[in-house]
């Protein structure tokens, strides 16, 4: 029930002996070897072959990856394991009118009867618009290898934007689908899962919300009229729990314990942080001078001005210049250490939102900003803070208008496609259920579309 992260919460706030996965392969041995002796004539072993979530083979555990390998006296397929010698597949979405057992519901009925080949069977279906819908759907997408306005391709002008957040855009650069989706529909998922562990989207705002909080007092106090780090750290305890009720009451997700327990974490964790912020103020000299700062702009991209909108968590002014800090609560796959010159400071568009923050920021010539950047709130990050000055940004300001100047061409195109990058980037999705498990197979029958292999270039054309 408790993944290896909630089993840590757990194990370091409680003392509870919770064992992550690493530490319970004896266990395992022993229990699939149980297993195995209480079958009285016959054992039947089995796997699910796709990956419910994302449509990719499955590796059997490694237990029975062992037994397949010694009952079959040879090496298991890596590309797919159930092409092993003595391997069984056995298809679980078609239901027969003739099994012994009864069909669950209308839905089994009308797989059977379509399975059936007998036309007296699915009659109804035939004369139903959304059952010809739906085959309509299935052919373009399953049969054909190109794109069509069942994969995405919505067609031109169908999705007018002008006004993008760095957010969408990461969205629209990462898979143009979710961004169809999440912001041209504004769709939002209706999760009625019953998850123990708290959403990271959540303990992120909560982190957001505890951070505004406690330096918002402190606007315009300079090194020396900041408060003791002590007192400070002395607060965090009081705004966490206030801003966990708060959000609680808002029906997020989670078994409490498991939220007092990541929270714990996190007052540690944001202690830490509070720490090397006021020793950065103090030996820099900064002040905070501002918290949630709007910024809006307009960038040329070729004949069209494109709006960017972005709000930035907190501003502090010293002697050297302005920086601007943005909290991340978790440090995401495609982040890489920003120098000038930087070649890989965009990852093909899915990490905007530093370069489109401080491009917002230098367009200020009022303020003589230095540089923007992230500081990393979790303990886990690989680094703790990353960030762009000036030199950065000048380096690869064209390369930056020529990536948004595509990506708005593809909304104005309606080019809004599905991009799964083998099931990697459908990991955090809200949509998954909508594009269904067989997506990463899907995406293998559309690779050669032209639209696709564009898209798919981006990464190369603006690392």
């Amino acid at each position: 029930m408790l993944d290896d992260r909630a089993r840590w919460w757990l194990e370091s706030t409680t003392g509870l002996p919770l064992k992550q996965t690493s530490h319970r392969a004896q266990e395992i041995d022993l229990l699939f070897t149980l297993a195995l002796a209480a079958g009285r004539r016959r054992v039947t072993l089995s796997w699910p072959r796709l990956d419910e979530s994302t449509g990719a083979i499955r590796q059997p555990s490694e237990p029975l990856a062992r037994e397949i390998e010694r009952l079959s006296g040879t090496v298991l397929p890596a590309e797919d394991p159930a092409g092993a010698q003595g391997v069984e597949r056995s298809p679980a979405a078609r239901p027969a009118l003739v099994e012994h057992r009864p069909l669950l519901d209308e839905h089994e009925y009308d797989l059977a009867a379509l399975a059936s080949g007998r036309p007296e069977l699915f009659a109804h279906l035939e004369r139903s618009d959304r059952f010809q819908q739906a085959l309509a759907a299935h052919t373009n997408r399953w049969r054909r290898a190109a794109l069509s306005d069942y994969d995405g391709i919505v067609g031109r002008h169908t999705v007018t934007a002008s006004s993008f957040t760095p957010t969408s855009l990461q969205d629209l650069a990462a898979c143009p689908f979710r961004f169809l989706l999440r912001h041209a529909l504004g769709l939002q998922p209706l999760d009625e899962r019953v998850e123990p562990t708290p959403d990271p989207r959540d303990l992120g705002r909560l982190a957001h919300a505890v951070l505004e909080e406690l330096f918002r007092p402190l606007l315009g106090l300079r090194a020396g009229e900041l408060p003791e780090r002590g007192q400070l750290i002395g607060q965090l305890e009081a705004l966490v729990e206030k801003h966990r009720r708060r959000l609680q009451r808002e029906g997020v997700r989670g078994l409490p314990v498991l939220w007092r327990a990541a929270t714990q974490q996190m007052r540690d964790e944001l202690a830490r942080i509070v720490s090397e912020e006021l020793a950065r103020l103090g030996e820099t000299s900064c002040r905070p001078v501002d918290v949630e700062l709007s910024l809006c702009g307009r960038m040329s991209v070729g004949a069209t001005n494109v709006e960017i909108r972005g709000r930035l968590d907190r501003v502090d002014e010293g002697t050297g210049g302005i920086v601007i800090t943005d909290y991340k609560w978790s440090q995401g796959r495609s982040f890489h250490t920003a120098k000038a010159g930087d070649k890989r400071l965009f990852a093909g568009g899915r990490q905007l939102q530093l370069p489109l923050y401080a491009w917002l920021a230098f367009r200020d010539d009022r303020r003589p900003i230095e540089r923007v950047r992230y500081v990393f709130l979790r303990l886990g990050a690989r680094q703790h803070a990353l960030s762009v000055d000036r030199a950065t940004l000048a380096a690869r300001e064209h390369d930056l208008q020529g990536l948004i100047g595509e990506l708005a061409a593809r909304v104005d195109a309606g080019e809004l496609l599905a991009v799964t990058d083998g099931g990697e980037r459908c990991r955090s999705c809200d949509f998954k259920p909508l594009c269904g498990p067989g997506r990463v197979r899907l995406e293998r029958i559309k690779s050669t579309d032209a639209r696709y292999v564009a898209h798919r270039s981006l990464e190369q054309g603006y690392p």
